[in-house]
């Protein structure tokens, strides 16, 4: 009797070390899990483009990716993991957002559902306004539920990821703003540049996909050209007289503004991707009578 009593403590004991190794595991997951933000180019689409993501990194352990990019998509798209199974991309799903108040219910559509890699869950828009970004950016967890699963989404460290994403995508959608059908020529010219009102308070986002620009001067006045730097600050880096030019590196989400002499704002440039070069044509500016 002693014997088998000590077998199924032994067996207990074993049991119980294995339950909290998993539940160990488990925490240990959630506690991996890092919120990234990174900018890159895309050359097979359309250029720059930027991701978010939440996952345990060096991993396929990702529960969140949210993309916007400068070809046109610069509404955050954003993937909540969650169970597809007998789904198909592109099947509506809706998502509810809990502990918030009313707690919203999103509607989106199945995304990965045969991927081996990635992000499996609803793929839905996600608007840089909209509330839910400054609950993750200010909470230190949330849940979301799906059909009958109800998921906790880390949250630590996920203020400043989100901060750098949607700047980035506030930045492609000032790039693409301006125009009447609501897209703009990637390349602004003199009948449609991105004026100084426009983009009033621009200011360098960050340093993360390089570019180069040559600035060439086709007025027949003196131009100044401008790096507004990460307050908004204008830094002065060529001085142009007419025909002149000047080649400048910098980096994508960087403007630069164009004065006269005076040191009137003329116009402000953003750099493409795929495009290194900008033509300066817009003329003196005139305040009427003095």
């Amino acid at each position: 009797m002693t014997r088998i009593v000590q077998s199924l403590t032994q067996l207990l004991s074993a049991c119980l070390g294995g339950l909290m190794a998993v539940s160990a595991a488990a925490a240990q997951g959630t506690d991996a899990m890092v919120w990234q933000s990174y900018q890159y180019d895309d050359a097979d689409n359309g250029g720059a483009t930027s991701s978010i993501s939440v996952g345990v990194p060096e991993t396929d352990h990702v529960i969140v990716l949210g993309t916007c990019s400068a070809a046109g998509q610069s509404v955050p798209r954003v993937t909540f993991g969650a169970p597809v199974d007998g789904l198909g991309d592109g099947d509506r799903m809706h998502l509810r957002f809990l502990d918030v108040p009313g707690a919203p219910v999103y509607s989106g559509q199945a995304a990965g559902t045969a991927a081996e890699f990635g992000v499996s869950g609803i793929e839905m828009e996600l608007p840089a306004g909209d509330m839910i970004w400054t609950l993750l950016s200010e909470r230190s967890t949330i849940r979301y539920a799906i059909g009958g699963e109800t998921i906790t989404l880390p949250l630590r460290g996920s203020a400043r990821a989100i901060d750098r994403f949607l700047n980035d995508c506030a930045s492609y959608a000032g790039n693409t703003a301006a125009g009447s059908n609501g897209t703009a020529p990637k390349q602004p010219t003199a009948a449609n540049p991105m004026t100084c009102e426009a983009y009033a308070g621009a200011r360098s986002q960050n340093s993360i996909v390089p570019a180069t620009v040559t600035f060439d001067n086709r007025t027949d006045g003196y131009r100044s050209i401008l790096w507004l730097d990460f307050e908004g600050n204008p830094q002065q880096m060529a001085a142009l007289n007419p025909g002149e030019s000047s080649t400048i590196n910098t980096y994508l989400t960087h403007p630069w503004m164009i004065t006269d002499g005076p040191g009137n704002c003329l116009e402000i440039h953003m750099p493409q991707p795929g495009t290194n070069s900008f033509a300066i044509t817009a003329p003196n500016r005139w305040f009427g009578d003095e």
